[in-house]
């Protein structure tokens, strides 16, 4: 402290108290924005980590959308590729009234956890057995233990041979 501070604190009657109310308005300034900056300081540190908070929930949120579509593109393509090969084999081969295995490899569908892909076929009475109705379905473990399941549906006829 400066030396007449020092004497007026030392002849104030109520010590500290009235020293302070003696005291200049830069010192009360100048103390009172130490604690301001610190207000502002941790709302502004509230402020970020909500931010932050949000962006962690989108981020997890964003991934688990991926991998779910990841999830589907491969069933769908895998799908797709047993159709193809269905539809490649002659008319005579496909048996209805069975359930089969693929017949087709993707490997992708390792990715997905615990997948069973079969094959039903069913003859269309309304055809006479030249048509054959063919259900090719994939069905795995998703997300949180949820089972999904995929199925695709064609028609494949007979086919005279010229």
């Amino acid at each position: 402290m400066r030396p007449y501070r020092e004497a007026a604190f030392r002849r104030s009657r109520y010590g500290l108290a009235s020293f302070l109310r003696s005291a200049p308005a830069s010192f009360h300034k100048r103390h009172s924005a130490h604690g301001f900056a610190l207000m502002e300081s941790t709302a502004a540190l509230f402020v970020a980590a909500v931010g932050l908070f949000g962006v962690l929930q989108m981020y997890e949120y964003g991934t688990q959308t991926l991998r779910t579509v990841q999830e589907h593109t491969i069933a769908g393509r895998a799908l797709q590729n047993e159709m193809e090969s269905l539809r490649g084999l002659p008319f005579d081969q496909l048996e209805a009234g069975k359930r089969l295995e693929f017949i087709s490899t993707t490997p992708e569908t390792d990715r997905l956890l615990r997948a069973k892909a079969w094959v039903n076929i069913r003859e269309r009475e309304e055809a006479q057995g030249e048509l054959l109705q063919v259900t090719a379905s994939l069905r795995w473990t998703g997300e949180h233990g949820r089972i999904i399941k995929r199925s695709v549906t064609t028609l494949i006829a007979r086919k005279d041979a010229p």
